[in-house]
């Protein structure tokens, strides 16, 4: 028995030290090729809420805005990564024509300038005359007696008396009141020069004769 057991322990290694060689022989071994990894680029963006289950802090996290992290690929192409949060670029706008086209403005009216000069009678085209006749009443506090009242009338060019004076009177202190009266309502065509209305400054002679009391 103590023989046998002897030779069983050298034949074990033995044995063993054998299955250990053909394993390590029959095993092909391949240098490792490099393998690509795709590289991963994080970039932050802001205005992400972090999210909580817990109704205390999700109050206050809604609240308060950090920044959250969106990963794209480092070698893709410019712009083609879309980060989250992030709003696309606006197209520029289109160039504004350099030059205008003048068939295209609008067409301005502009009014002829009022000729303020006030013209005399030698320098009119065109003398005013009424529109209607003018008769001033004979006042019944003045005598039998004839009378004259010689005016100074500003016409405008509407027609209308602008202001009036009276110039002499004979006899004074009769006639001017009812003559002022007539022509400060009665209405003109308008003097003119070089075809257009303008502002007159005339002389009239109002006369005044007892069968006017009628």
């Amino acid at each position: 028995m103590g023989h046998h057991g002897a030779l069983r322990l050298p034949l074990a290694l033995a044995v063993s030290t054998a299955l250990h060689l053909s394993l390590i022989c029959g095993i092909a071994v391949t240098p490792s090729s490099s393998v690509s990894v795709p590289t991963i680029a994080a970039r932050l963006v802001s205005h992400a809420v972090v999210p909580s289950n817990e109704p205390g802090v999700r109050a206050a996290a809604s609240r308060r805005r950090v920044p959250a992290v969106a990963f794209v690929p480092a070698e893709g192409k410019p712009g083609s990564g879309a980060i989250a949060g992030s709003s696309p670029e606006p197209a520029p706008a289109p160039a504004v024509a350099a030059h205008l086209d003048e068939d295209r403005l609008p067409s301005v009216d502009v009014p002829l300038l009022v000729d303020v000069a006030w013209y005399d009678a030698k320098d009119l085209d065109l003398y005013p005359h009424p529109l209607a006749p003018v008769r001033p009443a004979y006042p019944t506090s003045a005598p039998d007696v004839s009378g004259e009242v010689t005016l100074m009338l500003l016409i405008d060019e509407s027609g209308a008396v602008h202001h009036l004076s009276v110039v002499a009177a004979e006899p004074p202190g009769y006639f001017e009141e009812p003559a002022l009266r007539a022509f400060q309502v009665a209405r003109f065509a308008p003097a003119q020069r070089e075809g257009h209305p303008v502002r007159s400054r005339v002389v009239v002679k109002v006369r005044f004769a007892p069968d006017q009391r009628n």
